[in-house]
């Protein structure tokens, strides 16, 4: 069993017990809060029809660090072939400690299917064909403030609790050479997004990308970093939740297409004040008709 001790701050000397509850608990006690205001704060665009859709878990999940030395990927379905118009990503800063992001990298790769090896899975992951890649600087994608939720940072590399953060992050992106997809109802596939966000001070903050309500097909998974990408040649390696019996993990994030009928209202203005998120897996519908 993996004890908990970081050597970060403000974790030296504390050592946290293999249970979530007391684990946030400690993190809640000891994380200084320091709010900045250093994000590209401009508001996200929603344009055309969602295509796929990991709704971000603001109150019990994760953010898993996806900053100097790690590139993060998740899977998603295609079924209809068309190009990908927007891409969007919830997440967060790890002691609501707001870094600037001189620039964030997104690429898709084909997918490779898992394999059964008698009673050996190996789960499905990212090949070596980089179908589309594109590199955003500050001025080409935004930023909004999405919900609030007492939340912690874990590493995937260690599965270590680094740190904590309260505040969720929406980040939006409009493809200048958008990728098309290949799948159809008859031929569906998957495809795998990565992203890695480049700071100004990459040891002072820490990006983690959020983790979802549900969980589409196979894990979400890890590679090293080098020069604001995956490290050419190293493996891809599955992330599992150390403190839910190595539950399989899964990535928040939207994309969005104009071969998928967009939402005939409710245009998304302004930014949010406040919000409730529905409990979609495990949640009830109150009857509010009087019937």
């Amino acid at each position: 069993m993996k004890s908990l001790v970081s050597t970060q701050r403000p974790f030296a000397g504390v050592l946290l017990p293999f249970a979530p509850a007391a684990a946030l608990l400690l993190v809640l006690l000891v994380l200084p809060m320091a709010p900045s205001a250093r994000a590209q704060t401009q508001p996200c665009s929603e344009t055309n029809g969602v295509k796929f859709l990991n709704v971000p878990n603001t109150l019990s999940g994760w953010d898993v660090y996806d900053s100097q030395g790690v590139v993060l990927a998740d899977d998603f379905s295609c079924n209809t072939t068309g190009p990908i118009t927007d891409i969007h990503i919830w997440g967060s800063w790890k002691s609501d400690s707001v870094g600037t992001i001189t620039n964030f990298w997104l690429g898709i790769y084909n997918d490779i299917p898992a394999v059964t090896n008698g009673t050996t899975v190996i789960p499905s992951h990212p090949g070596t064909n980089l179908l589309w890649e594109q590199t955003f600087d500050q001025n080409h994608f935004s930023a909004n403030r999405y919900a609030s939720g007492n939340e912690y940072f874990f590493d995937p590399r260690s599965s270590n609790i680094i740190g904590g953060d309260t505040l969720a992050w929406y980040y939006c992106f409009y493809p200048t050479n958008p990728f098309v997809q290949q799948g159809t109802a008859a031929n569906p596939t998957n495809y795998w997004l990565a992203a890695h966000p480049q700071l100004v001070d990459s040891a002072a903050y820490n990006f983690g990308w959020k983790t979802c309500v549900t969980n589409y097909h196979d894990v979400a998974v890890w590679i090293p970093e080098a020069g604001g990408k995956p490290l050419t040649g190293a493996p891809w390696t599955s992330i599992y939740d150390p403190f839910n019996n190595n539950a399989p993990v899964s990535l928040a994030f939207k994309i969005t297409t104009p071969t998928n009928n967009p939402p005939p209202c409710c245009p998304e203005t302004n930014g949010v004040k406040w919000i409730q998120l529905p409990n979609v897996p495990t949640g009830f519908d109150v009857n509010a008709s009087g019937v």
